[in-house]
């Protein structure tokens, strides 16, 4: 029984290494972006939202006073973004694609009332 133990508990903990490095290399990216209004001025405090492009997982920021706004280490993949302020909203900017460890930079403007 001790060598059971002895020889188990190596390989347990060999296991746990090999998952816990295979999730931390879970790659990521980055998008940043500037949300505008209709006259092409900065809109800054608007809600920018993505979401997979399946509709699931959605997140939310928002933009800063120079309508700014960044989604950081996000994993791979396609998203869709749309941004909101005071009664305005962009167009659903569709399957932007998030690469590892790249920054895709996008333009949202508000031009549609809801």
């Amino acid at each position: 029984m001790k060598r059971l133990l002895l020889t188990l508990v190596p390989l347990a903990a060999l296991a746990l290494g090999v998952a816990l490095t295979a999730h931390a290399r879970v790659a990521v990216g980055d998008i940043e972006g500037i949300v505008l209004t209709a006259s092409g001025k900065p809109a800054g405090g608007a809600t920018v939202i993505m979401q997979t492009s399946d509709g699931a997982r959605p997140y939310a920021t928002r933009s800063e006073e120079d309508g700014r706004f960044r989604f950081e280490r996000y994993e791979t993949g396609e998203y869709d973004l749309r941004a909101s302020n005071k009664g305005r909203y962009s167009e659903w900017l569709k399957r932007v694609r998030i690469r590892a460890g790249k920054l895709t930079t996008i333009t949202l403007r508000l031009t549609l009332t809801h």
